[in-house]
């Protein structure tokens, strides 16, 4: 018996599950490949490439109230919307809100925008936040001058409240204790204020 090529072992004839009539298809098939009778397909027959295919999605349509507003109108109707919407909010935290604004005027697929509608939100964003920034250091200013008037007070209390538990001298961490306790709701500089005058009056005892 000779050795089947195909599983490595002697060749079982018409036992084989390769065999067929009086013909073993391995033995036939190696022999039509070593001749020359079986062709590999020509390459030219045979295309790698696949058709390309391009999908454009359609022109965004932009709303008139956006096509038809300058960049400082939009702006404004961005402010008016923050005061409306979130009245009780700071206004220095409303930078992110912009995208939230033009969802409302039903344009939300900013990536496909012409360039000048681009251009003009971009300048809308821009002067919008200016503004808000703008408005939240006045709002901060106004605060700080309040809580300027009401130190002296605030300091009394703090005094007294130290002085009540035993302390000569406030650390940070103490006064932040205080302020927590009486709930107090008070810009960084008039806690360092607090901070530093209290101290004062509690070594003048005063």
């Amino acid at each position: 018996m000779s050795l089947c090529p195909f599983f490595n072992e002697e060749c079982k004839g018409n036992q084989c599950v390769m065999w067929s009539d009086e013909e073993c298809l391995v033995v036939g098939f190696l022999h039509q490949l070593k001749t020359g009778f079986l062709s590999e397909p020509d390459a030219d027959t045979i295309s790698m490439e696949a058709p390309m295919i391009r999908f454009e999605r359609p022109e965004p349509e932009i709303p008139d109230d956006i096509k038809n507003s300058s960049p400082e109108s939009l702006a404004a109707e961005y402010i008016a919307f923050i005061e409306t919407e979130f009245p009780d909010s700071d206004m220095g935290h409303q930078y992110g809100n912009f995208d939230l604004f033009l969802q409302t005027k039903n344009l939300t697929d900013r990536w496909q925008l012409p360039a000048d509608i681009k251009l003009k939100i971009e300048k809308a964003r821009t002067l919008a936040r200016e503004e808000i920034r703008k408005r939240a250091e006045t709002e901060r200013k106004l605060r700080l001058e309040t809580e300027k008037e009401e130190l002296p007070s605030l300091v009394n209390r703090c005094r007294d409240w130290a002085i009540t538990n035993g302390m000569k001298r406030v650390t940070v961490a103490d006064v932040d204790a205080f302020i927590l306790e009486n709930e107090y709701d008070i810009l960084t500089e008039t806690r360092r204020a607090l901070y530093a005058i209290t101290n004062v009056k509690l070594k003048s005892k005063k």
